[in-house]
C-alpha cells in the first residue's frame, strides 16, 4: 500500500542519514505513519464488526519476552543519553497470555 511505501522509505532514510535534524524529522514521520496505520487498521476492524465478519485470532504471547524487549528498547534510549542502568530480573514471568495475532 502507499502507506507501507512511505514507512519503508522513512525506515531506510533513518538508517542512511546520521544528521540529527534528518533523524528527528524521520522519527516524526515514522511515528505519524504508525499512528495512521493504527487508525486505518482500527477502522477496518470496525467495518468488519458492522458486517459481522470480525474474528479474533488468539495466539499465545510471551509476557516475559515482551517485557524483555521493552526493557532492551529503554536501555538503548538511556544509553544514547549517556545514562548507565542495571537490569535486574528476579524471576521469569511464566504467565500464559493471549493476544490477537493480527
Amino acid at each position: 500500500t502507499p502507506l507501507n511505501g512511505v514507512m519503508g522509505v522513512l525506515s531506510l532514510l533513518g538508517k542512511k542519514d546520521p544528521n540529527p535534524e534528518t533523524t528527528k524529522l524521520v522519527k516524526i514521520g515514522w511515528n505519524a505513519s504508525q499512528l495512521l496505520y493504527t487508525y486505518i487498521s482500527d477502522l477496518l476492524d470496525y467495518f468488519q464488526l458492522q458486517a459481522g465478519t470480525f474474528r479474533i485470532c488468539p495466539s499465545p504471547f510471551s509476557l516475559h519476552g515482551f517485557l524483555e524487549e521493552c526493557i532492551d528498547i529503554l536501555f538503548l534510549k538511556l544509553r544514547d543519553r549517556g545514562l548507565r542502568v542495571k537490569k535486574v530480573v528476579e524471576a521469569p514471568l511464566h504467565i500464559e497470555v493471549f493476544n490477537d495475532k493480527r
